[in-house]
């Protein structure tokens, strides 16, 4: 399926998510123009415009990476991923934003955050999840054949000290004296 990245971008220039849909990224494809009916319906002007051009970019670079992969024989990498995941979701903050016309008595509440937060922390868990020691950008999770690579690198567990012969006597007062 040999699609022509040109034409995926002019077909997003006439409405996002068409590109996505010629290029043979169905899900990307909807998933784009869900958001961006969204945002048009709300007239979140400057939030249409950037998913307008977000869409005409990610159309041409998702058609040439359907090519490219089609050439080399391998299945394309066009699925909806975190990033995608994160920026729907965005959208759906700012449309559901948009139809609340006074926000005055949700900033009340802002105090139940720091409680949310003290409680995460109370419990010893993180508070953004996935986070807890891990570098920026990883969920922080290990793999299982790395931790077992990890485990094999350790060597054996340290063996137990040695116990002592005997239970240990109690003193009593008059031993003590």
């Amino acid at each position: 399926m040999n699609r022509s990245p040109g034409l995926a971008g002019v077909l997003s220039v006439l409405f996002p998510g068409l590109g996505h849909l010629y290029a043979g990224a169905t899900a990307r494809g909807l998933a784009l123009a869900g958001a961006f009916i969204a945002l048009l319906q709300e007239e979140l002007v400057p939030f249409v415009l950037a998913v307008w051009i977000f869409g005409i970019v990610n159309a041409i670079r998702t058609a040439e990476e359907i090519v490219r992969a089609h050439a080399e024989g391998r299945p394309a990498a066009v699925s909806l991923d975190r990033n995608w995941a994160t920026g729907l979701m965005a959208a759906g903050v700012l449309a559901t934003l948009a139809l609340i016309p006074d926000l005055e008595w949700a900033l009340r509440f802002w105090p139940l955050l720091l409680v949310w937060v003290g409680f995460r922390l109370y419990q010893g868990q993180p508070v953004i999840p996935g986070s807890a020691g891990a570098p920026a950008g990883t969920s922080g999770a290990v793999p299982p054949a790395e931790a077992a690579d990890t485990a094999r690198a350790a060597g054996p567990p340290p063996a137990p000290p040695a116990p002592e012969h005997g239970p240990p006597l109690a003193r009593t007062d008059e031993e003590a004296d």
